[in-house]
């Protein structure tokens, strides 16, 4: 591959992509533009050196006059090792994409509070505390870099490495989570620089990279190709007005086959839900015990909730009015047939207990098919929808079926 493309040599025929490409997420004519446009930067160039991320991909440094460039492929991990994909990123003099470490995380932070996400006419910062990397710590496997310029940071990326399930396959994931430039960092190449960062250290790990993008984030939806049409909605409630006395009891760990029966019940049939055993779901609540763990979890007769408390501070700025709420987060929710009305006990009570404590926002994630959508959607302060963005065709029956959001990872 290296060698067609530094040529400059004929181009490949459809048929001769069809054999040599895997082309189910990246049609021929993608193909052939990404090839075309290697072959006009890359004839003359000098390998410089070669890495090696896993035995499927390859990733050589190419120099010429100067200039640097990553130039990536990756290949099936059986017969007959069709390339699944080619990346070429030219490097930034005085940028650097480095992974993070725990030393990083007050001026990773400190990054996000000057980075507000612009959400139509809101600016909204997500400022995660003291402990930055809490939520990594529960989500497993979680990639994150920071971006420098001159030794200076000025970005970050993360991605999340996860099952899901889609069509009905499992299939392991790499999840978007999170990208922050300051302005300084912004046009200077840095697409194609994060791409490559993304390729090397997440690409090989999964079977297929996905997004949930903000319905009024229109700057990232503009880069987005393959959007699905179901959009999941997160439901912001008020922790102060919709507080009501306890419901259910502090689950255990002997609860666990009920609590997975009742996350199960709620969510098999939508798109992108893992169902819950008992080993899974030990997993997820003694993964950080400190954190998240079964007392976070309410169980009652028909109906379950878990709720991280987080203390994640919301920083949302629209026109000359700023306010700054503290956000929960449920993870884990779900109920038989019927148990509709208990979960949202639940959640009041959860409410109760959480203001009292000064938590002033709760969210949930929920779509239209769900059968608890418009319980959940008559707790709500503020509606969010989102669209998901994943390369793989969605479902005939998606708009029977839903979209499901887990906020672990989100």
């Amino acid at each position: 591959m290296l060698e067609h493309v530094r040529s400059g040599g004929p181009e490949l025929t459809d048929s001769e992509i069809a054999t040599a490409f895997l082309t189910d997420q990246f049609p021929p004519d993608l193909q052939r533009q990404l090839l075309v446009l290697s072959r006009e930067t890359l004839p003359g160039s000098a390998v410089a050196s070669v890495r090696s991320p896993d035995p499927q991909v390859a990733i050589v440094v190419l120099e010429r006059d100067g200039r640097t460039w990553d130039f990536g492929v990756r290949i099936e991990k059986a017969p007959p090792y069709r390339i699944k994909n080619v990346i070429r990123a030219e490097r930034t003099p005085g940028v650097l994409v480095r992974p993070a470490t725990e030393d990083d995380a007050a001026t990773l932070r400190e990054i996000e509070l000057k980075t507000p996400i612009v959400l139509g006419d809101a600016n909204v910062v997500y400022d995660r505390g003291e402990d930055y990397f809490a939520a990594e710590r529960l989500m497993g496997i979680v990639l994150t870099h920071v971006v420098e310029i001159e030794g200076r940071a000025v970005g970050l990326t993360s991605g999340v490495i996860h099952e899901v399930r889609v069509k009905g396959e499992r299939m392991t994931a790499a999840y978007a989570h999170r990208l922050r430039l300051m302005p300084e960092a912004r046009g200077q190449g840095m697409r194609q620089m994060l791409g490559l960062v993304s390729f090397e250290h997440e690409s090989w790990r999964s079977d297929v990279p996905y997004s949930f993008i903000a319905a009024s984030n229109e700057a990232m939806l503009r880069n987005v190709r393959s959007k699905w049409s179901v959009r999941p909605e997160r439901i912001v409630i008020d922790t102060r007005s919709c507080g009501e006395d306890g419901a259910g009891r502090a689950a255990t760990s002997a609860d666990a086959p009920r609590i997975a029966a009742l996350l199960n019940a709620a969510h098999e049939r939508e798109e992108m839900f893992v169902p819950q055993t008992v080993q899974t779901l030990r997993m997820r609540l003694e993964r950080q015990p400190d954190l998240y763990t079964w007392s976070n979890v309410v169980l009652g007769r028909a109906a379950v909730i878990g709720v991280w408390p987080a203390d994640l501070n919301v920083i949302r700025q629209l026109g000359n009015e700023t306010t700054t709420d503290r956000r929960a987060l449920v993870l884990d929710y779900g109920y038989d047939d019927g148990g509709e009305d208990e979960l949202i006990e639940l959640l009041r009570a959860a409410c109760g207990k959480l203001a009292s404590h000064g938590t002033t926002e709760l969210s949930i994630f929920t779509c239209e098919q769900s059968s608890a959508h418009s319980r959940l959607r008559s707790l709500a302060k503020r509606v969010e929808p989102y669209v998901l963005n994943l390369y793989i065709p969605e479902p005939d029956d998606l708009a029977e079926r839903g979209v499901y959001v887990d906020q672990l990872y989100f």
